[in-house]
C-alpha cells in the first residue's frame, strides 16, 4: 500500500476523525500541518493505528487537549496527530488504597469533580484545567501548588502505554508494595511522548487537605519581596504556595497555607502579627498578554526576582509579572515598541545560566531543550526504543 492508501485506510478504520478537530487544536494546528488528526476510542486502536504507521514510516504525534503540545515540539508538515481526548474512563478506582486508574484523555478537572465526592484529590494535578492526565504526566507537569506537592511523577504507581511498535504495555502496580526494580513508567513520566503513548496510569491520591489559607500583602519593591521570601522558607508554616504579582506600582506577595484547621489558623495569626499579611479571597490574576514564559527550578526563583529587577532598572522598560516562587515559573508581560532582541538576549543569558527555560510568544528560546548533553542521552534511548523515529520525530529534545 502507498502511503496515501494507509492513511486513508487508518482514517476509514477509525471511523469518525472528530469534528471540531481542527477548533479543538487550533493553536496546534498553527504550526503543524498533520496529514490526518485520528480520535481512537480504545487502546486497541491506539496500537493499530501505531502499529501500521511503524510499518509504513508515518510519524505520529500523541496529544492529549493540547495544552503543552507547542512546547515541546518544532513545525512539522507530515504524519498522524494522535488525540487521546476519546480514552476519558475511569478504570478501577480504590478510594481505600488511595489511588485510582485512570484512561489518559481525562482532564485535571474531570478528575477533580470525580474525587471530590469522597474528600480525596490527586495531589500533583496542575492549574490549567483542562490539561489532560496523559498529557500531564507526560511532561511529568506540576500545578502552583508544587512546592507542597512536587510533580506529577511521584505519584505514579502504573502505567499502560502504547510502543513505538505498537505493542500495549503494562508496567509498575497497583499498589506502592508492587512498584519495585526499575520502573519503567518513570522513564516515560516526562518524556514528552518520545518513548510511548500514555493510555492509561495508576495514581496515588491524597486526602483533601482540612483548610486552605490565602494570605496577601502588598509591597513597595521587589527587594522587599526578596527579603520576605527568604525569611518565610525559614518559618515553620505549612507553605503550599507562594505568588508574586507586579502590574504597574502595585506589587503583591501572596501566599497560600495548606494542612489542618488548627494548625493553619495558628500559622495564619502568627504571619498577620510578623509581616503584616491580610486575608486574601482570591489569588492573584495571571498577566492577559504575557508574551515571555520562563521557568526556573524554585531554589532559582529568587535569582529571577534579583535579575528581572535590575533588568528593569537597567533598561528603564517596565515590566508586568506573574510568579509563582515556590514552582519557578514566571510570566513576563511588557511593552512591546520598548523591548529589542538585544534585550531578550541579555534575558536569555540570565536563564540560560539559571539553567531555566525561557519560551517568548510561544518559541522555546532557551531551556532544557537546548541543552545538547541532554538531547544526545534522550536521542541514545529514542535510537533503541523507536528505532524508525516514529513517535514525536520533530521533538524539540531531539534537535540539535
Amino acid at each position: 500500500m502507498t502511503r496515501l492508501e494507509i492513511i486513508a485506510a487508518l482514517q476509514k478504520l477509525i471511523g469518525d476523525t472528530g469534528s471540531g478537530g481542527s477548533n479543538r487544536y487550533e493553536r496546534v494546528l498553527e504550526k503543524n500541518r498533520p496529514e490526518l488528526i485520528l480520535y481512537p476510542n480504545t487502546v486497541e486502536e491506539v496500537s493499530t493505528i501505531v502499529k501500521q504507521a511503524n510499518i509504513y514510516k508515518i510519524p505520529v504525534y500523541p496529544v492529549g487537549n493540547g495544552t503543552r503540545f507547542l512546547e515541546g515540539t518544532r513545525g512539522f508538515l507530515e504524519g498522524i496527530l494522535l488525540s487521546t481526548n476519546r480514552l476519558k474512563g475511569v478504570v478501577e478506582y480504590r478510594p481505600d488504597n488511595m489511588s485510582v486508574e485512570v484512561e489518559s484523555g481525562l482532564t485535571i478537572s474531570e478528575l477533580r469533580d470525580f474525587l471530590v465526592k469522597d474528600n480525596i484529590f490527586f495531589p500533583a494535578e496542575s492549574d490549567h484545567g483542562l490539561d489532560t492526565i496523559g498529557g500531564l504526566i507526560a511532561t511529568n507537569g506540576y500545578g502552583r501548588k508544587r512546592y507542597l506537592y512536587k510533580s506529577s511523577r511521584f505519584y505514579v504507581m502504573g502505567m499502560e502505554f502504547v510502543s513505538p511498535q505498537g505493542e500495549i504495555v503494562r508496567v509498575g502496580g497497583r499498589t506502592v508494595k508492587n512498584v519495585s526494580g526499575y520502573d519503567v513508567s518513570q522513564l516515560l513520566a516526562g518524556s514528552w511522548g518520545l518513548f510511548g503513548i500514555i493510555t492509561k496510569v495508576t495514581l496515588r491520591l491524597k486526602p483533601l487537605p482540612e483548610k486552605n489559607i490565602k494570605l496577601s500583602l502588598t509591597c513597595q519593591n521587589l527587594h522587599e519581596i526578596q527579603d520576605i521570601t527568604e525569611s518565610l522558607h525559614n518559618e515553620r508554616i505549612s507553605l503550599a504556595s507562594l505568588l508574586v504579582k507586579k502590574r504597574e506600582a502595585e506589587i503583591v506577595l501572596q501566599l497560600e497555607l495548606e494542612g489542618f484547621k488548627d494548625a493553619l489558623e495558628m500559622q495564619e495569626k502568627e504571619l498577620k502579627a510578623k509581616y503584616g499579611f491580610d486575608k486574601s479571597p482570591e489569588l492573584v490574576e495571571k498577566a492577559y498578554n504575557s508574551q515571555v514564559h520562563l521557568m526556573v527550578m524554585p531554589d532559582k526563583s529568587l535569582d529571577i526576582i534579583k535579575r528581572l529587577d535590575s533588568w528593569e532598572k537597567r533598561h528603564g522598560i517596565k515590566v508586568n509579572m506573574h510568579g509563582i516562587i515556590t514552582n519557578g515559573v514566571f510570566e513576563l508581560e511588557f511593552d512591546e515598541l520598548l523591548f529589542n532582541s538585544n534585550m531578550l538576549n541579555e534575558l536569555t543569558a540570565d536563564i540560560q545560566e539559571l539553567q531555566g527555560r525561557l519560551v517568548y510568544k510561544g518559541n522555546v528560546i532557551a531551556g532544557i531543550a537546548n541543552d545538547v548533553t541532554y538531547k544526545r542521552l534522550l536521542a541514545d534511548i529514542k535510537r533503541q526504543v523507536d528505532p524508525n523515529g516514529i513517535l514525536v520525530p520533530e521533538s524539540l529534545f531531539l534537535k540539535e
